[in-house]
C-alpha cells in the first residue's frame, strides 16, 4: 500500500485468549505534527481477530496451529484493505524476560558528541551480551557528566567524565526467532517488536501518570504483565505466568462445567466483593452422563465467588512479591491495572486491601476507526503496539541494538555470522 500523502503500519497482538490484526493509517508529515496531537491523526482502517490456537502464556505451544491462527488474521486484514501485508509490529509476552540495571562510566577530553554516547552504550551493554541471547529494549535512564546529575542529553556539553545508568530487558533468542518464523510462513515481515508489559501501558497511561510514576499491571488470558515507567522511561518490566483462564479452569473443575459456561459465570456473576452474595444463587449447566445435554443445578454465588477470590489473591500476592524484589513497593507510585481481568467488579478494593495501593482501572486510548469491540481493557497492548510503533521513545533503537551485539573491532567474517545467526 503506497500513498503520497499516508503511510501505513499493521501491529499484531499475539495473546493466548485472541490473536488481533489492525492496519492503521499515517500521515506523511507526521513527524511535523506537535507530539501531544499525533495519535489523534492515526486512522484505523482495518481490524480483524480470532481465538488464539497454538498459543498459550504468551509462548507457542504449537507451531503449526500458531502460525494458522497469525495468517488468517492477516489474511482477513488484506481482504478489507485489499492490498497485501508486507511488514508487521508485533508484542510477545514470552521468551523469560529478564530486566537489568547497568551503570558504566567513561573519560573524555572536551566536548560530548554522538560517538562519545554510543561508544558508552556499547560498553554498558557488553556485559549482557554475554550472558544473555536477545536485548529486546534497552533505555538510558540518566546521564551524568561530571558533577552534573539527570542530563537528559550530555551532546555538546564539555566533559572529562560521562556516567550512563541503563536498564536492559533481555529474552530467549529462540523465542524470538520463533514469532518470526510464524510471520515469515504468512507471508509478511517482521517490522519490530516489542514486550507486552511495555506496549499495555504505553495504550492505556496517561502522559502525566508516565512522567511521575506509575505501575501498570495488565491482567490477561494466560498471563499477567508488570511494567513500571518514571519521568517517561521504562524502569522495570515483568511478566507473571498466570493469568484470568486460570479462574475460568477452577471454576471449570469446581462445578463440572465446561470451560465456556465457566467463563461466562465468570464474567457475569463473578466479583472479587464477599459482602452481599451470601444468599444468591447461580444457575449451572452441569455436564452430566451425556456431555451434550447437561443439566441444570443451582449453587451459592458464594463459592463462586471465593474461587475467584483464591486465584485473584494469588496474583495479586505474585504481583507484590515481584514489586517488593524490584523496590517499587514503598515507591510513590501510581496503580494502574488493564486487561480483560482487571475488569472484575471489586478487583480494585481488593487490591487496596491486599498491598495498599488503589489502582485505576484503565481503558486504552481512543484511536479513529477502531471496532468498539476493541475498545475494552483487554485491547490496551494492542493500542499501545500502535502507539510504540509511530510514537518516538526513550530507549536504543532495536536496529543499533542488532549492531551492537558484536565488538566494531570484529571482523566482517564474525559481522556477517552474527547477522545470520539473527536473522535465520
Amino acid at each position: 500500500m503506497k500513498s503520497k500523502k499516508h503511510q501505513y503500519i499493521t501491529v499484531l497482538d499475539m495473546g493466548s485468549f485472541k490473536t488481533v490484526c489492525v492496519t492503521a493509517r499515517i500521515p506523511v508529515d507526521f513527524h511535523k505534527i506537535p507530539v501531544e496531537e499525533r495519535l489523534s491523526a492515526v486512522t484505523v482502517l482495518a481490524a480483524s481477530q480470532t481465538l488464539s490456537q497454538g498459543i498459550k502464556n504468551g509462548g507457542i505451544s504449537d507451531f503449526a496451529l500458531a502460525q494458522k491462527t497469525i495468517h488468517h488474521v492477516i489474511e482477513e486484514n488484506e481482504i478489507k484493505l485489499n492490498a497485501p501485508i508486507d511488514k508487521i509490529w508485533i508484542n510477545f509476552a514470552s521468551g523469560n524476560p529478564k530486566t537489568h540495571y547497568v551503570n558504566r562510566k567513561m573519560m573524555l577530553d572536551g566536548f560530548v558528541t554522538q560517538d562519545n554516547i554510543d561508544a558508552l552504550h556499547d560498553y554498558a551493554l557488553e556485559d549482557i551480551y554475554k550472558n544473555y541471547d536477545y536485548i529486546v529494549h534497552a533505555v538510558p535512564l540518566r546521564y551524568m557528566a561530571d558533577t552534573s546529575d539527570d542530563v537528559l542529553n550530555p551532546v555538546g556539553m564539555r566533559a572529562t567524565q560521562l556516567e550512563v545508568q541503563m536498564m536492559c530487558i533481555s529474552a530467549d533468542l529462540n523465542t524470538a526467532r520463533n514469532w518470526g518464523l510464524c510471520i515469515e510462513k504468512s507471508g509478511s515481515q517482521i517490522a519490530g517488536r516489542a514486550l507486552s508489559p511495555y506496549v499495555s501501558a504505553l495504550g492505556c497511561l496517561s502522559e502525566t501518570e508516565l512522567k511521575t510514576g506509575v505501575i501498570c499491571v495488565d491482567i490477561g488470558g494466560d498471563t499477567t504483565s508488570i511494567s513500571a515507567f518514571s519521568n517517561h522511561r521504562l524502569i522495570f518490566a515483568d511478566m507473571l505466568p498466570i493469568g484470568g483462564n486460570y479462574i475460568t479452569r477452577d471454576i471449570a473443575q469446581a462445578f463440572s462445567v465446561s470451560l465456556s459456561a465457566a467463563e461466562n459465570l465468570k464474567c457475569t456473576k463473578g466479583t472479587c466483593q464477599i459482602w452481599g452474595v451470601e444468599h444468591d444463587r447461580i444457575s449451572l449447566p452441569v455436564i452430566s452422563e451425556d456431555i451434550h445435554s447437561p443439566t441444570f443445578e443451582t449453587a451459592s454465588r458464594a463459592d463462586l465467588v471465593k474461587i475467584i477470590r483464591l486465584r485473584i489473591e494469588e496474583i495479586i500476592q505474585n504481583i507484590q512479591t515481584r514489586l517488593k524484589s524490584a523496590g517499587l513497593v514503598d515507591a510513590k507510585f501510581k496503580l494502574v491495572l488493564t486487561g480483560g481481568t482487571s475488569q472484575l467488579s471489586g478487583l480494585a478494593d481488593l487490591c487496596y486491601a491486599m498491598i495498599n495501593m488503589k489502582p485505576r482501572i484503565a481503558y486504552p486510548v481512543r484511536l479513529s476507526g477502531v471496532p468498539q469491540s476493541m475498545s475494552g481493557p483487554a485491547y490496551s497492548a494492542l493500542t499501545g503496539l500502535i502507539h510504540y510503533a509511530v510514537m518516538p521513545h526513550n530507549e536504543i533503537p532495536s536496529a543499533q541494538l542488532f549492531r551492537r551485539t558484536y565488538r566494531h573491532n570484529d571482523s566482517r567474517v564474525k559481522k556477517m555470522l552474527h547477522w545470520l545467526k539473527y536473522n535465520f
